[in-house]
Formats: C-alpha cells, sequence, structure tokens
C-alpha cells in the first residue's frame, strides 16, 4: 500500500480504509476472487502499456474522487470475465463501460460502508478515461491514499482523494 499523506489524518485513514474494503468485497462477488494490497508503491510502470481509470465523485458529508485504475491486462481480463467473452482492449467503449460499471459497484459499496459509519454521501456517474500512456502524480495539500492491489490478470489501482486541504477533513459529528 502507498499512503500519500493519510497518515496525518487519523479520520481520514479510517473513512478511506472503507474503499479497500468495499474493493476487496466487489472483486470477492463478481470474480470469485481474492485480493490483497501490495506492499509495493503505484507506480508509473502501471499505466505505461494502455490503461483504464474510472473515477467517482463522492459528496455529502465527505468530499472524496475515487479513482480506480486498470492497466491493459487487468480491464481486459476482468472486462471479458464480466461479460463473458473476450474483449480485446481496442474495444474502448466495451472496456470503459465495465470498467466504469465497476467502479460503481465499488462505490455504491463504498457509500453503504460510510453509511455505517455515520455519513451521508451521493455518488456520481464515473468519468472513464482510456488511453495508452498515463503519468500518476500526487495531490499536493489534500489527503489521500493510493493502494495497489494484485489480481489474476495483474496489479492495479484504488485512489482516495478528499476534496478539501489537509486539516480540514473531519470526523462525524464535528
Amino acid at each position: 500500500m502507498n499512503v500519500s499523506n493519510a497518515s496525518a489524518n487519523p479520520a481520514f485513514a479510517q473513512q478511506s480504509a472503507q474503499v479497500n474494503n468495499a474493493v476487496r468485497k466487489i472483486f470477492k462477488s463478481m470474480f470469485a476472487m481474492e485480493i490483497e494490497a501490495r506492499n509495493s508503491p503505484v507506480s508509473n510502470d502501471l499505466a505505461s502499456d494502455g490503461v483504464v481509470v474510472a473515477v467517482i465523485s463522492l459528496v455529502g458529508d465527505l468530499e472524496w474522487s475515487v479513482w480506480l485504475g486498470m492497466p491493459r491486462p487487468v480491464a481486459t481480463g476482468a472486462t471479458s470475465e464480466f461479460i463473458g467473452e473476450e474483449v480485446p482492449f481496442e474495444e474502448v467503449e466495451e472496456i470503459a463501460d465495465a470498467v466504469g460499471e465497476m467502479a460503481n459497484m465499488i462505490a455504491g459499496e463504498v457509500k453503504a460502508n460510510l453509511s455505517n459509519l455515520g455519513f451521508k454521501t451521493h455518488v456520481s456517474l464515473p468519468n472513464v478515461i482510456c488511453g495508452e500512456s498515463l503519468a500518476i502524480l500526487p495531490k499536493n495539500g489534500h489527503p489521500s491514499v493510493r493502494t495497489r492491489f494484485g489480481s489474476k490478470w495483474g496489479d492495479f489501482w484504488i485512489e482516495v482523494v478528499a476534496g478539501v486541504t489537509e486539516g480540514e477533513t473531519r470526523a462525524v459529528g464535528s
């Protein structure tokens, strides 16, 4: 796991852990796959040969962006299994729809997890970006956590970025 700057904010660290729990649950239910966070950081090598990134915003008691990044082999493998037939990376619309739907399912689970902690949030529709190369840049001044996961198709990542500057993230009831 690569924690960018959440350790200085225990409330954000606890809340953002709900995203990793949601990713694990969705991958287990969709693909019957147990995934775990890797100890290695997320680096640009994951996005150097084609990548799909789905972004969902959560607004309400919390303001977050949740980014699901899938390199080419993960995006095609997960999409093919999700749809039930082989889908090449060049079929951008199919890949984007499937990765967007996975992000949407993860966001729905995150919303439920946060609701159990007392947070009310609304979830946006996913925005999906597909490309041949992508540089992963840190978000300065905003609490964020980026986690690398391993799957049977390769590694992928999830990132949570708070929409407020460091120190403004609050606990419920604050």
